[in-house]
């Protein structure tokens, strides 16, 4: 079979691999199409992986399934969650899942960019979900990113009333904005560098999109009659965000880091003002099974429109530019992938 071979970002190669060979328990997936994640392209944390078949935001049709398979069968329209707690240990039982030795080992085998995959005990218990038959694949597709960013909001308290400010409006930033209108937030506010991606924070829900290189703290208060932003949710880790956040953030409210920092990275606290200010700095990685399978929920319900983010689709030989294009974090949002067909029409 075909599969994209990540080298380095401007190195991805389409080169023949086995198919996989299951056994019980398992899975063949035919993947019909996956999602560029913004993660598959920070180079420092994948080429020391490399070479590597990345791809973890998929969606397919079950090709064969292994002895004590009961609840699918060949021909079911499935999506996948990549990463499978083992929903017994204390990390589990206490709620971090996905901080669990167990997530990180269980994922598709060689990876979703390809033509198939094989998906693991666990994964076929715990996260394969049957898509409605008049569900595209690439919605599908959008289980795991729509879960992560559910388990974010979670934790960091999100609730009806608040006032958010959202550091980034790529793909992680609109899907951000969406949920938090969902759970009822009064006022959310984004920010980027990109006009492209202001616009589509504002069509996105957002009341107000800055320009990431203002004031924002200042701007963010005259919205609030000079308060500040009950949650502030990091996207971007560059130094002046996270400057930003922690001074836009109210007393008693909440950072939620939810993008990935370069190795070594750190964030200075003023440890007095966020003692007295009682400011909370909250870590989401990831999305359990629970928060995911909710995050389905509101895709299949209609609630959040996942097919608009998709701006630009490539067949599995496009791969480069596609890797190009999310890169660059300028004039796309999310870019879907096609190991077999295009689709017909989008979405």
């Amino acid at each position: 079979m075909r599969a994209a071979v990540y080298y380095k970002n401007d190195d991805i190669r389409i080169e023949d691999v086995p198919v996989p060979e299951i056994g019980h328990g398992e899975m063949l997936l035919k993947v019909m199409t996956t999602g560029i994640c913004g993660s598959d392209v920070h180079e420092f944390y994948r080429a020391k992986h490399a070479p590597v078949i990345l791809g973890h935001e998929l969606a397919g049709i079950i090709e064969e399934t292994g002895e004590g398979v009961e609840d699918f069968k060949p021909g079911d329209r499935i999506t996948c969650f990549h990463h499978v707690p083992c929903g017994a240990c204390p990390r589990c039982v206490n709620g971090h899942e996905t901080a669990c030795d167990t997530f990180k080992k269980v994922h598709f085998y060689p990876g979703g960019f390809s033509e198939y995959v094989r998906i693991h005990p666990l994964q076929v218990r715990l996260g394969a979900m049957k898509l409605p038959e008049d569900m595209s694949f690439e919605v599908g597709a959008f289980a795991e990113p729509v879960g992560c960013v559910y388990r974010g909001q979670r934790l960091a308290g999100m609730a009806a009333g608040k006032k958010i400010l959202i550091i980034g409006s790529g793909i992680a930033g609109v899907i951000h904005i969406k949920l938090a209108k969902l759970w009822g937030a009064s006022l959310v506010v984004a920010t980027d560098i990109h006009q492209f991606r202001k616009m589509k924070g504002l069509e996105f829900g957002a009341d107000s999109v800055f320009d990431a290189s203002a004031d924002v703290p200042r701007l963010f208060r005259d919205m609030n009659d000079g308060w500040g932003a009950d949650i502030v949710i990091l996207n971007a880790m560059a130094p002046s965000a996270i400057r930003q956040a922690m001074d836009t953030v109210e007393k008693g409210g909440t950072i939620l880091i939810f993008g990935l920092g370069a190795p070594g990275q750190t964030m200075d606290i003023p440890l007095g003002e966020f003692l007295a200010g009682e400011i909370s700095v909250v870590t989401s990685y990831s999305g359990g099974p629970v928060d995911s399978h909710r995050g389905f929920e509101l895709i299949k319900s209609g609630r959040i429109d996942v097919g608009k983010m998709i701006t630009h689709r490539f067949p599995l030989e496009k791969i480069q530019e596609g890797f190009q294009l999310t890169a660059a974090a300028g004039e796309s949002l999310k870019v879907m992938l096609f190991p077999h067909e295009m689709p017909e029409t989008d979405e």
